[in-house]
This record gives structure tokens, C-alpha cells and sequence, in this order.
């Protein structure tokens, strides 16, 4: 038969629950992405800094490749600043889906 309307609602909770919890591990991983790539791009800025002060010490004629090699490194830097704010909202992001799902399983009790 039909279920009753407690039992679709009941169903209606679940699958929202469910979808928000599927949502919440989504940006969680995305979180980790986004973490590991932030680690490698300051390790490149690093990396970048200190050959730019290497390719320095090295020779004083080579300005166009030191301010190269600077450029480099800022774009790292920029980059690095963009994943660190992408990184944040997507914490923020995570923290409004469980609380979203907390939400839930409070009126999922109250049924």
C-alpha cells in the first residue's frame, strides 16, 4: 500500500539527511584537496625564492632573469593567498552543512 504520511516524511528526512552527509565528506575531501595543493604551491614559492636569491648572489648583469624569477615567486604567492581563501570558505562551507545536518537529525527527533 501507500505509506502512511509519517513514513514519507520520515523517508524525505532520511534522503536529505543522507544528501547532506554525502555533501559534507564531498567538502571535506575537497578541503583536503585543496590543503595538499596549497602545501605544494608554498614549498614552490619557497623553492622560487631561493633560487631568485640564489641566481642574486650569483650575478649582478642577470637582472631580467632576477625580476623573472620574482615575478615567479609573487605569482606563487598570489596563488598560495587564492587556495588559503578557497580553502577557508570551503571550511565555512562545511561548518553551515553540519550544522544543516545537525539541524536535521534534531527534527528527524522530534517525529
Amino acid at each position: 500500500g501507500v505509506p502512511s504520511p509519517r513514513k514519507q516524511l520520515e523517508l524525505a528526512l532520511k534522503t536529505l539527511r543522507q544528501t547532506a552527509e554525502a555533501e559534507l565528506v564531498s567538502k571535506h575531501t575537497r578541503i583536503a584537496e585543496l590543503e595538499a595543493s596549497l602545501h605544494r604551491v608554498t614549498a614552490d614559492a619557497a623553492r622560487a625564492q631561493a633560487e631568485a636569491s640564489e641566481e642574486k648572489a650569483r650575478s649582478t648583469q642577470d637582472r631580467l632573469l632576477r625580476e623573472e624569477a620574482d615575478q615567479n615567486v609573487e605569482d606563487a604567492r598570489i596563488e598560495c593567498q587564492t587556495a588559503q581563501t578557497e580553502a577557508q570558505n570551503l571550511r565555512i562551507e562545511c561548518l553551515t552543512a553540519k550544522a544543516e545536518a545537525q539541524n536535521l537529525r534534531g527534527e528527524l527527533e522530534t517525529l
